[in-house]
């Protein structure tokens, strides 16, 4: 095996078990047929193609992890990125005040409108340090 492979798999041992077992074949054909497809492009593509696929990892894995401690941390939508430091999740923490915040911005600054999402997001949150460990 090249070391191209190789070292993908190695980044593939970021994720939890249950993750690779689940998408570790769909990852390795994805990742076949881009670099496949960066070789036959040339320049920079392939180089490209691992800073794209190193950040995603990095960026990915960790958040694996924790879907497994809390699945009811809030989803963010495929394609969005967010500089989150915390995690939001809906599932209570022992010995944790857990709260950012207890009323959402709109009632702190008087504004008088109607935002049951937002009022139930401030009433049912907790958040979690991403190196939080039960």
């Amino acid at each position: 095996m090249s070391p191209g492979p190789r070292f993908f798999r190695a980044l593939q041992r970021l994720f939890p078990a249950e993750f690779r077992a689940e998408f570790g074949g769909e990852m390795d054909e994805t990742f076949a047929a881009e670099r496949a497809a960066a070789a036959t492009a040339g320049g920079g593509a392939p180089v490209r193609l691992w800073l794209r696929t190193l950040g995603g990892a990095l960026r990915t894995a960790p958040r694996e992890h924790l879907d497994v401690l809390h699945p009811g941390r809030l989803q963010l939508p495929d394609g969005m990125v967010s500089g989150l430091y915390k995690y939001v999740v809906f599932d209570p923490i022992e010995r944790s005040t857990g709260k950012v915040y207890d009323a959402p911005c709109h009632r702190l600054m008087g504004h008088p409108v109607d935002l049951p999402n937002s009022d139930w997001v401030a009433e049912h949150h907790w958040c979690v340090p991403l190196y939080y460990r039960p």
